[in-house]
């Protein structure tokens, strides 16, 4: 069965294929490269006999607009009208089912008037509302004022293996495995401002990536052990320990801000244009790890019961600042439709930290705080970022683009691993630590919109 729905719609690509191709090639030469004249035939009308084609000027634009007046179906092409920054060069008319069709679709088509038809006419004008907006071919340049799209990333971390909590000495039931990071969405926005002939400075924010993931485990028997007791083979912690409820949290947050330079370059065949940039960026990752424990109390000197609560919270903290080089390229598949790529990296000096709180907190003893530690530490960080992407013009202010991305980190501290189990009431003294050597990868799918005033 998935065979059979694979070859029909490999027939009917095809057959669409075949259709949009001959289109295009009937509108051979649409596209001319700015600030070059108009090439004879190249958007589908021959001027007439005596009128020599006009030279454009650099940065006019080229469209076509019927005269303002019926004309017979023989008319001349009007002369050539110039109107702000644009060109409009008048083209006859042709008759449709009696009558002068006068509007801009149908220059040059002698069957008449066919609505919708900007790839065409005949079978193509079924696929018009499918055909990207092809004013400017693939000359025209990739430009936008503002961008703006939502990202779904989820994290691969290559932290340690932790378990949290145990059933008595035996049976797992918190691991750092059960706590991996699924997709969340996030934002990027860039705007841009024009300084010159294809250039520009640029500002992007890409952030509201925030990942949470949970897992509780809870016990009638009251036999909950946590790592920081060794699983209860150490002295039991209070409040950690012979437990009925352990809940373990795992956050992590990216905020990132850049301001570029962008230089955009267009190739001889404006089938490949691109662009290349170079800027500074900040980026802040921040991660928690955050361990609850609820125990039942008994008191047997007194005979006294309460709830007692134990609280382990951890947060670390990366603050990033380096300078950055990058660029993109795009094909032009069809006039309105390219496919991309785009990456940028650099090298950042990384302000990072560890703080740690443990506390215990119960009805029989009251408030008890276990530890307070904090470290801090400079890294030099490597940050990456590739996307590959796909642009459809829908008008000439909105195109759409989407695409998938990866974004890498290397040299940064991460929850996981700066977790210390180390129980703080046995033993010799914690010996707080800061590792900031670790690395992230983001990775996922982004859609969004491109506008141009």
């Amino acid at each position: 069965m998935k065979y059979q729905r694979f070859r029909w719609i490999a027939v009917v690509a095809s057959l669409l294929s075949m259709v949009v191709a001959g289109d295009l090639k009937a509108q051979g030469g649409m596209g001319q490269p700015l600030s070059y004249a108009p090439q004879p035939g190249a958007y589908g009308v021959a001027p007439a006999h005596g009128v020599s084609p006009a030279n454009s000027t650099g940065g006019a634009s080229f469209r076509f607009a019927s005269p303002a007046s019926p004309v017979s179906p023989v008319s001349p092409v009007s002369p050539v009208s110039f109107g702000g920054d644009a060109m409009v060069m008048h083209a006859p008319m042709a008759y449709a089912e009696g009558g002068i069709c006068d509007c801009d679709e149908c220059i040059g088509l002698h069957a008449g008037h066919r609505p919708g038809h900007r790839m065409g006419y005949g079978l193509s004008s079924l696929l018009a509302w499918l055909a990207p907006y092809a004013e400017g071919g693939c000359c025209a340049p990739h430009w936008f004022d503002i961008h703006a799209e939502a990202v779904f990333m989820s994290i691969d971390n290559t932290g340690p293996s932790i378990v949290f909590s145990k059933d008595g000495l035996e049976q797992p039931r918190i691991s750092s495995a059960d706590l991996g990071f699924h997709e969340e969405w996030g934002m990027r926005i860039t705007g841009a401002y024009q300084t010159g002939p294809g250039s520009n400075l640029e500002f992007t924010f890409l952030g509201l990536l925030d990942h949470v993931s949970s897992e509780t485990a809870r016990s009638g028997l009251n036999d909950l052990n946590s790592v920081f007791s060794n699983f209860g083979i150490e002295d039991p912690l209070q409040n950690f320990d012979n437990a009925y409820m352990h809940q373990v949290r795992h956050l992590s947050s990216l905020d990132s801000f850049e301001f570029n330079y962008r230089r955009r370059w267009i190739g001889p065949t404006c089938t490949i244009q691109g662009s290349w940039l170079a800027g500074v960026r900040y980026a802040q990752v921040r991660q928690q790890v955050r361990f609850r424990s609820e125990a039942d109390l008994f008191d047997p000197p007194s005979g006294d019961t309460g709830q007692g609560t134990g609280r382990y919270h951890l947060l670390a903290g990366n603050y990033m600042t380096g300078f950055q080089l990058g660029g993109d390229a795009w094909i032009c598949i069809l006039p309105g439709l390219s496919i991309g790529f785009d990456g940028k990296a650099g090298i950042y000096g990384n302000n990072s930290n560890q703080k740690t709180t443990m506390e215990s907190n119960d009805t029989l003893t009251g408030f008890r705080g276990l530890v307070n530690e904090r470290e801090t530490g400079d890294q030099l960080s490597f940050l990456g970022e590739a996307n590959v992407m796909a642009s459809y013009r829908l008008n000439h202010q909105f195109t759409i683009r989407g695409g998938y991305q990866l974004l890498f980190i290397e040299g940064v501290a991460t929850a996981l691993d700066n977790f210390n189990e180390k129980n703080p009431t046995v033993g010799p003294p914690r010996t707080p630590f800061l590792n900031n050597s670790s690395n992230l990868l983001y990775h996922g799918f982004s859609i969004g919109a491109e506008w141009m005033w």
